[in-house]
C-alpha cells in the first residue's frame, strides 16, 4: 500500500486536478471563500460507472487503477469461494 504522500505526489504528476479540487480545503478556500462558516452550505460529489474512457481523458488513469483494483478484489473473492472468513461459506453451521 502506498503512503498518502506518495499517492498524492503520483496523482499530481499523472492525473488532472480533479481529485485536488474535491478536497474540503479547496472547496472552502478557493471554490466558495465567502461561505465556509455557513452551516447551511453543504458540498456533495456524485459518481457513476463509466465503461470506456478515451486515453486522453483526464480521469482515464484513475479509471484504469480502480478497474484493476476491482478486478483483483473480485478474483480473490472467487478464489475464496465466497466464504465469510470463518470457513463457513457464509452459512451458519448446525
Amino acid at each position: 500500500m502506498l503512503s498518502h504522500a506518495l499517492s498524492a505526489a503520483l496523482l499530481s504528476l499523472l492525473d488532472s486536478t480533479a481529485f485536488a479540487n474535491l478536497t474540503k480545503s479547496f472547496l472552502m478556500k478557493q471554490f466558495s471563500p465567502h461561505t465556509p462558516g455557513s452551516l447551511r452550505m453543504h458540498y456533495f460529489s456524485a459518481a457513476a460507472p463509466v465503461r470506456l474512457l478515451n486515453a486522453g481523458h483526464p480521469l482515464s488513469l484513475s479509471k484504469l487503477v480502480f478497474d484493476r483494483a476491482q478486478k483483483h478484489a473480485l478474483t480473490h473473492e472467487r478464489e475464496d469461494g465466497g466464504r465469510d472468513g470463518n470457513g463457513g461459506g457464509g452459512r451458519e453451521s448446525m
